[in-house]
């Protein structure tokens, strides 16, 4: 009879256990829940409530041809870089995962609007060639460029294939020029000053 009870008790203390622990479980999963859905909440208001985002994005969606001779180091400039951050961002989100499909879904008409530009496309390509002209292996908005080639090129390519390999001589002379900018001694010195006063 002693051992019925110490086998009872034993019994409900492991039931407890589990108890315990699924609760815990559950608990822990709603708390992931609700911080990827403000985590998310904070993406959407980027997205739609950042000035400079909204320019930007106005830009594109009026298909502007906003990548021209007065682009670079403009104003304007400033705030397309901060709008393809967000969405290759967005993009990097999910192919991780760490986002679900119905909540790109909800994001995805800025992405793909973006990457059908002309304008996006070219200045893409610009960033593509700079990369490996400065020898890095990741190319700036990486997760953003893989989705213009298959979502809006869809996989085509021929089209890949021009994006990646054809460089024309007003590319070249860009890519050139930006490199020089950047290794010259007086950009240098205004560089490493400008980090000197943000730290």
């Amino acid at each position: 009879m002693e051992l019925n009870l110490e086998l009872l008790i034993s019994a409900v203390a492991v039931i407890i256990s589990f108890v315990s622990l699924a609760y815990s479980l559950v608990q822990q999963f709603r708390t992931t829940k609700i911080g990827n859905a403000q985590f998310f909440k904070e993406i959407v208001d980027k997205l739609w409530f950042d000035e400079e985002i909204i320019d930007a994005m106005d830009a594109i969606d009026f298909d502007e041809n906003w990548y021209n001779d007065e682009f670079p180091k403009s104003d304007f400039e400033w705030k397309i870089d901060k709008l393809f951050s967000c969405l290759s961002y967005i993009c990097y989100l999910y192919n991780s995962k760490i986002i679900s499909k119905t909540e790109f879904g909800l994001l995805e008409y800025k992405v793909k609007r973006a990457c059908q530009s002309p304008s996006t496309q070219k200045y893409l390509k610009f960033l593509y060639w700079f990369s490996k002209a400065t020898g890095n292996t990741k190319h700036t908005y990486e997760d953003l460029i893989e989705y213009m080639f298959s979502h809006v090129y869809n996989n085509d390519k021929k089209l890949i294939n021009s994006f990646k390999y054809e460089n024309d001589f007003k590319l070249k002379r860009d890519v050139k020029a930006l490199n020089f900018y950047l290794n010259s001694q007086h950009n240098k010195e205004r560089i490493e000053k400008g980090l000197k006063e943000s730290a």
